[in-house]
């Protein structure tokens, strides 16, 4: 919900002092005080400020007609000076920088501008969602009250809430944040969308920490390229008020953001060998693994913090699946350190941490295949996924999955291709179609499926070219390719072919219950499907 209900009316005062030119006389004539901020005009109700923000594709402006009509008595668009005006017999004020600036404004209003709630925004094509919700859970099992923010829902880590965007609108994100102040939170953890840092949705807050998990291609249809992407991800570490940044060495656009950072930002890099993709750090990290061990109950790795002789090393155990889980564990490890907690310390709070709901998720039964549910909807995402995957499994390893409509259509080939790459067994499926054919977005996948097989050398059953970043020891060449929808014939299939000693990824949907074809949203959870399909409920 598009709104925000302030501790107290707002007068003209208000308004003068933050928005009008110094000197700025108080204009005649009633002026009404509102105590709700709204910008959806749907959610108007009588006695309401709207403001009208411009969006990506609207003007909020255009809705003020439908705002009067609901009972408005305030109206606030952007303007290039402060003016007073009145439409439809409601005042109307234009605001300059009002995108800029509102943040700031609503920060001050709200008390969150001179509060000490410490909040860390996480960033990232991958990771965002696991390393936001295992640093809440590392916060309250330090003792803290602890928040978080994201994909995967908003609230206390163990009893989130259903949320529409990773980041939302910027009245909902004062709203919320205000309310936990005032409920007495410390901590707030969020996620930090490339949408969001473009549209200046954190502006205002205090963000104290800036974590980067790393950059790979993702939502080139709104972004236009990979610069612009990375562009929007770097806005986060030039914040003025940031302290802390916990950044991803192993990732070469980290490695560029580093020079860029300003000199009183405290800064703690880590690195893994694990990081997809593979870059040598140019720079010493601050957190490196010397050993990692990778069993049926999670990872147990050994990690060092500093360099040289003044280095500490400390065990670090969880019940997470896959390599890539490491730079996840080391990033969240970086923020509490960046706190001056002691190593000790940290890690045993991280020894408490759960795994998060559809990222990486294992669903077993006895005889029947390993089932991994997990988020994975970008190449690089899928790949690690697969390769976490092949880690642990003694059989063949299986990939379902699919490409959502409306999104860029670039990476469905190259999933296509690390799906081969990686799997022994791909059955392509839908995933969320939205308003696209699902066939045609099947048909782009496969064809890269069967480019793929075609490099393949029949004589040494071998491929004959590479990806980047491609692993020999983790990757199987001659992968077979199916068709299988919709997506519960594809699982039904995959648990009926798949043996005892296999592995399924399920890929791209992970906590989602919902499949969203035609533009309607209907339920459809992969984890509750599987769930029914190996406890006999349906038959495969």
């Amino acid at each position: 919900m598009s709104e925000l209900t302030l501790p107290q009316p707002l007068t003209p005062q208000h308004w003068l002092t933050f928005w009008a030119p110094l000197g700025t006389s108080m204009p005649s004539g009633h002026w009404p005080q509102v105590s709700r901020l709204v910008s959806d005009s749907r959610r108007i109700q009588p006695g309401d400020a709207f403001l009208g923000l411009s969006g990506v594709s609207q003007n909020g402006t255009d809705f003020f007609d439908q705002a009067v009509t609901a009972g408005a008595v305030l109206l606030v668009s952007e303007g290039h000076c402060w003016q007073v005006s009145q439409y439809q017999g409601v005042l109307h004020l234009q605001l300059p920088l009002l995108s800029q600036r509102l943040g700031d404004w609503l920060a001050q209003l709200t008390g969150l501008a001179s509060s000490d709630l410490n909040i860390t925004a996480v960033t990232g094509t991958n990771g965002k969602s696991s390393v936001a919700l295992y640093l809440a859970q590392a916060w309250q099992a330090l003792g803290y009250n602890a928040r978080v923010i994201g994909t995967l829902g908003r609230g206390r880590p163990d009893q989130l809430e259903p949320t529409t965007h990773t980041t939302p609108d910027l009245l909902t994100l004062h709203r919320w944040l205000a309310q936990w102040l005032a409920e007495g939170v410390t901590h707030v953890v969020m996620e930090a969308s490339s949408h969001a840092l473009d549209q200046g949705r954190l502006n205002g807050l205090p963000v104290r920490c800036g974590v980067l998990t790393q950059l790979s291609r993702d939502h080139l249809d709104y972004h236009g390229s990979m610069a612009a992407y990375g562009e929007a991800k770097a806005r986060l570490f030039l914040r003025p008020e940031l302290e802390a940044a916990v950044i991803n060495q192993s990732d070469r656009f980290g490695q560029s953001l580093m020079d860029r950072l300003s000199p009183s930002v405290q800064r703690l890099c880590y690195a893994t060998e694990h990081d997809e993709p593979v870059s040598v750090p140019t720079d010493p990290v601050d957190l490196s693994i010397d050993e990692a061990h990778f069993h049926d109950g999670g990872i147990r790795a050994v990690v060092r913090y500093g360099q040289g002789p003044t280095a500490e090393t400390g065990l670090l155990e969880a019940p997470l699946i896959g390599a890539f889980n490491l730079a996840n564990l080391l990033a969240v490890l970086g923020v509490l350190l960046s706190e001056g907690l002691a190593l000790s310390q940290a890690l045993l709070a991280m020894s408490q941490l759960s795994p998060v709901t559809g990222r990486m998720q294992r669903l077993t039964r006895s005889g029947a295949p390993t089932v991994v549910v997990d988020y994975a909807h970008t190449p690089d995402a899928l790949a690690n996924a697969l390769a976490a995957v092949r880690l642990h499994c003694l059989g063949r390893v299986w990939c379902v999955f699919g490409c959502g409509g409306d999104r860029d259509t670039g990476k469905r080939a190259e999933m296509g291709r690390m799906a081969m790459q990686y799997a022994d067994q791909v059955i392509v499926t839908d995933d969320n179609p939205r308003t696209e054919d699902p066939k045609v977005i099947r048909e782009m996948i496969l064809a890269a499926c069967l480019a793929e097989t075609d490099t393949t050398d029949h004589n040494t059953g071998t491929m004959a070219h590479r990806s980047p970043g491609y692993d020999q020891a983790l990757c199987h060449a001659a992968a077979l390719c199916d068709e299988v929808a919709p997506r519960e014939a594809a699982l039904a299939h995959v648990l009926q072919q798949a043996g005892p000693e296999d592995w399924v990824l399920v890929a791209g949907k992970g906590h989602e219950d919902y499949q969203e074809i035609r533009g309607v949203r209907h339920h459809f959870s992969d984890i509750e499907q599987i769930q029914r399909l190996l406890a006999g409920e349906v038959h495969s």
